[in-house]
């Protein structure tokens, strides 16, 4: 198991995790307008711009991708384990590596969850920040929390 800073030639597994994710878990917690404009939102070309800027982290185990997470100055953007390799570890793995390099920065991490996520981060020591709306384009409300963690030392 390793987790390398992506490439371009990445791109295409990583937009495959993440709209697998988003297909396969969000249909569960929101409505299609919602998980639209989520799959909307994690687009080819906002990924190529991400790792192009060196944003983005990528899970291996024997070389196939299994999941993918980007940091953007303090805050985790973009976090996705394949559905079906879920529960095994991986999530806290990328999350502890991507605390890990904030944390060298500064003294605490932010980010924006989605509901199917909320659990995980509150286990993890996240505490809720603010809480936010988005009205998609045919009216479905897609809500979400706004999560912070503080270093320890």
């Amino acid at each position: 198991m390793t987790i390398i800073r992506a490439n371009i030639s990445h791109l295409a597994s990583i937009e495959a995790i993440t709209q697998k994710t988003i297909a396969s878990i969000y249909p569960k917690y929101y409505p299609m307008g919602a998980v639209r404009h989520f799959q909307a939102h994690h687009h080819s070309a906002q990924i190529a711009k991400d790792i192009a800027l060196g944003n983005v982290y990528l899970f291996l185990e024997n070389d196939t991708p299994l999941g993918t997470i980007s940091i953007i100055d303090n805050e985790i953007t973009r976090f996705f384990i394949l559905p079906e390799k879920q529960h095994r570890g991986i999530g806290k793995l990328l999350l502890a590596f991507a605390e890990r390099l904030i944390f060298n920065k500064g003294s605490n991490v932010t980010l924006d969850t989605s509901l199917p996520a909320q659990a995980f981060y509150f286990k993890n020591g996240y505490q809720v920040t603010g809480f936010k709306q988005v009205i998609t384009d045919n009216q479905d409300v897609l809500c979400y929390v706004t999560m912070r963690k503080i270093s320890q030392r």
